[in-house]
């Protein structure tokens, strides 16, 4: 009995030990032993595929993966086009296209900002993976190697096809405040691609994974929880590798008809349409 309401806590405890004390004296009346009569009620499970931890691992995985990515391509993407807004203030960048076909300077701005981004991120999954080893899940590393290298591979080209992007905002800004505005689709664009990484069900997320840039974090995530076949990455990775040559041409067109333009923030439209 109680005064207004029964605490739960105590009501399990006493109904338990109440249960143990009955059970116990119902047995011995009966000849038996409470063991006894338990025996064969002990419920245990399974899983018909994979292994528990293998499955916790690739799931822990495929969040550090989306993570990295988003947090490598929203980090080094600003500041990919925050240089070139600055070039474009300082107006350096008219001596420097006089030195260098601006085609070259976009390339080496590119390539040199996705190996500062991929060198830094294999540091992070190199330190992490060698923690791992020393953990529970160690043993199961090896399972999950094949989709460990499919986000490296995928993150090389779905990061070049953002920073083609990332580099024609800032192509089409003049100042700081421009590039800000400019941006925010594109960020918008990375915060949805994380979220839906994980609010989408396994239809959706199957379907995103051959759609870029979604599937430069979802195709990953889907192998290293096993759950793609060996070719849907390949598939995937060849939809990824189209989308990014065809950004490239458009990103160049672009980045080369604006950058030297200082007028004033441009429009992708009408950078598009502006003569060199």
């Amino acid at each position: 009995m109680a005064k207004e309401e029964v605490p739960s806590n105590l009501e399990r405890v006493a109904t338990d030990a109440i249960r143990t004390e009955v059970l116990g004296a119902n047995a011995a009346r009966a000849g038996t032993s409470v063991q006894e009569l338990s025996r064969g009620t002990t419920v245990s499970t399974d899983v018909l595929h994979g292994d528990v931890k293998e499955r916790q691992l690739g799931m822990g995985l495929a969040f550090v993966f989306a993570f990295l990515f988003y947090l490598s391509s929203l980090m080094f993407g600003m500041t990919l086009a925050g240089s070139v807004v600055e070039e474009k203030q300082s107006r350096i960048v008219e001596i420097i296209a006089t030195k260098i076909p601006i085609r070259q300077l976009l390339a080496g701005k590119i390539l040199g900002n996705a190996v500062l981004a991929l060198g830094q991120t294999l540091v992070y999954v190199v330190i992490g993976l060698i923690g791992v080893r020393f953990t529970d899940y160690g043993s199961f590393l090896g399972d999950v190697s094949g989709g460990i290298v499919w986000f490296i591979v995928f993150f090389v080209v779905g990061f070049l096809l953002l920073s083609c992007l990332w580099a024609v905002i800032g192509a089409l800004s003049t100042r700081t405040e421009d590039m800000q505005a400019a941006s925010t689709p594109l960020t918008v664009l990375l915060i949805g691609m994380f979220f839906i990484a994980f609010i989408a069900n396994d239809t959706w997320t199957t379907i995103l994974s051959y759609v870029p840039p979604f599937s430069a974090i979802l195709m990953p995530m889907r192998a290293v929880r096993d759950q793609a076949e060996w070719w849907e990455p390949v598939i995937s990775l060849g939809i990824l590798l189209i989308a990014a040559l065809v950004v490239i041409v458009v990103a160049e067109r672009l980045y080369r008809r604006a950058l030297l333009q200082t007028q004033g923030r441009l429009s992708w439209k009408q950078a598009w349409r502006t003569r060199e």
